[in-house]
């Protein structure tokens, strides 16, 4: 379908096979192609991934961004590098056979949709969450190309993924002055007092415990909490703060289950692929927004096994308000949401 139309957006949640359907167009269409990514890390993975699959050879692949800048016949660049105007000129010269824009739902921010006057022949989006909090997201298809392929619900019906189990855990307050340091806030301060409840600690750990055997993936959205958290449980944190090499070296262990737990901020959000992850804590959220949560339940997504989900939320916090948003495109894809009081 893909190939009559050279334009579309390939929609699925993580482990569904998009990558790999990319490269095979990339194959089908043949000529020079350019990648589009939100951050380096997922530009060195796709190289890996590309490889791994393929016969291109690493004098093939070009990566263009901070750390390197080398155009190939396959070229991986992130969107800021290549929206970038002193950029600009030299990816609107060539005549690119495909671009590819993984994440594609960023694409349409005011700064990065710049890449909309690289010229190719063909266009092809990915993105496991084609929904925007500012509700512009028909702009991603109008800027790259209409749907194409199995959504989420297509794909569980199938067989092909399986759903995970989703918790909705209402967290008391850790004591009555934490709460009272809520009240005190104003407007998004106090999304953060919320989020940062320490009897969430308390709960991370008995789930830790109750999944002791299982690849568990923590989520946060403060540095403060996430560092907390390691504290507490003794367990690796990566954030935007870790050096590139920690992090590639922390993603291997737990790849290769030489760690079990491992604690990210929103870099873990998009595109890593941590294949192996079993269970996912979001001990935070940040606000109401779909696509994160979306994308985070999406890490434990895989053809077989049962995986499960917790949103840890405070209770009698506004969060109960952004959990029940932020978990709507769940629900919208049949995942079976449910919510727990959870008790001290």
């Amino acid at each position: 379908h893909f190939l009559k139309r050279k334009s579309g957006v390939f929609v699925g949640p993580s482990g569904s096979g998009k990558t790999v359907a990319a490269i095979a167009v990339m194959a089908e269409l043949g000529g020079e192609t350019l990648i589009l990514v939100p951050t380096q890390e997922l530009a060195g993975q796709w190289k890996e991934e590309l490889i791994e699959k393929t016969n291109l050879s690493h004098y093939d692949i070009g990566q263009y961004h901070s750390n390197e800048k080398k155009i190939r016949p396959v070229t991986v660049a992130t969107y800021d590098t290549a929206a970038m105007s002193r950029h600009r000129e030299l990816f609107n010269d060539r005549e690119w056979g495909l671009i590819i824009a993984d994440e594609c739902h960023h694409a349409v921010a005011k700064t990065w949709k710049r890449f909309r006057g690289i010229q190719s022949k063909a266009r092809l989006g990915l993105s496991a969450t084609p929904i925007r909090e500012s509700g512009d997201a028909k702009q991603i298809y109008t800027l790259i190309g209409p749907p194409v392929g199995s959504d989420w619900g297509d794909l569980f019906t199938k067989g092909w993924v399986a759903k995970p189990d989703v918790d909705i855990l209402m967290v008391p307050w850790e004591s009555e002055e934490t709460r009272k340091h809520y009240q005190r806030a104003e407007g998004n301060q106090q999304l953060v007092e919320a989020a940062k409840n320490p009897a969430k600690i308390k709960a991370i750990k008995r789930l830790n415990n109750r999944h002791s055997s299982e690849k568990t993936l923590i989520f946060v959205d403060w540095i403060e909490q996430g560092d907390k958290i390691s504290e507490s449980l003794g367990v690796p944190f990566i954030s935007g703060e870790t050096p590139h090499k920690k992090r590639q070296e922390r993603y291997r262990q737990f790849r290769q289950g030489e760690i079990e737990t491992l604690i990210v901020s929103r870099i873990g959000d998009e595109g890593i692929d941590l294949p192996d992850a079993e269970v996912a804590i979001l001990a935070s959220t940040r606000g109401s927004s779909r696509a994160q949560t979306g994308q985070r339940a999406g890490r434990t997504m895989r053809p077989y096994g049962d995986s499960q989900v917790y949103i840890l939320l405070t209770k009698g916090s506004g969060e109960e308000e952004w959990g029940r948003e932020s978990t709507q495109y769940l629900a919208e894809k049949g995942i079976n949401v449910k919510k727990t009081e959870l008790r001290q």
